[in-house]
């Protein structure tokens, strides 16, 4: 940890999982208490329930992907690359829905794509891609580029909704 005692983002930690829940996966890392993995999260694939990556005890590697203005961390044990933006998701709110940015899918979902979005500073921040909001999603392979617009920011999980389908001509 950095000597002011806040981990910044793309930092990696070693942690111990504290317990488990339909959210994931709870991990001290030695600060007051766990900090949460999402399912979306601990691993490179669509994980339904977090026992089936991790167990109760088990010691894991984590990277910070967000340090929320309300001083949360937001872990991934999927590696997310060092950022100056402490909170990367907050460089997408207030953002023009018909704005295009790049991303790059992660994984496959029962009904959605995971996209990383590749934000300010190196950042990149998850998104949740209907594959409604897809033209051919079964076009669409692992680590592939799109071309995504960010329907909504929610802040409290750090995800982004997405599509990647034109905006709706006004009338």
């Amino acid at each position: 940890q950095p000597s002011n005692g806040t981990p910044s983002v793309g930092q990696k930690l070693r942690g111990k999982v504290a317990g488990l829940s339909k959210w994931g996966a709870f991990v001290d890392i030695g600060l007051s208490r766990p900090a949460l993995v999402r399912t979306s999260r601990l691993a490179e694939r669509h994980v339904r329930d977090a026992s089936e990556v991790v167990q109760r005890g088990q010691e894991v590697d984590v990277w910070v992907y967000r340090v929320a203005a309300d001083g949360r961390l937001g872990l991934s044990m999927i590696e997310y690359p060092n950022s100056k933006l402490q909170d990367p998701v907050s460089a997408f709110e207030g953002v023009s829905s018909r704005k295009w940015f790049k991303g790059v899918v992660r994984y496959h979902a029962d009904r959605d794509l995971f996209v990383d979005v590749l934000a300010p500073e190196g950042a990149e921040v998850q998104g949740k891609l209907a594959k409604a909001a897809v033209p051919s999603p079964e076009k669409v392979s692992v680590g592939q580029e799109l071309e995504v617009r960010v329907l909504e920011v929610i802040a409290n999980t750090g995800t982004l909704r997405l599509s990647a389908k034109p905006p709706l001509q006004s009338q």
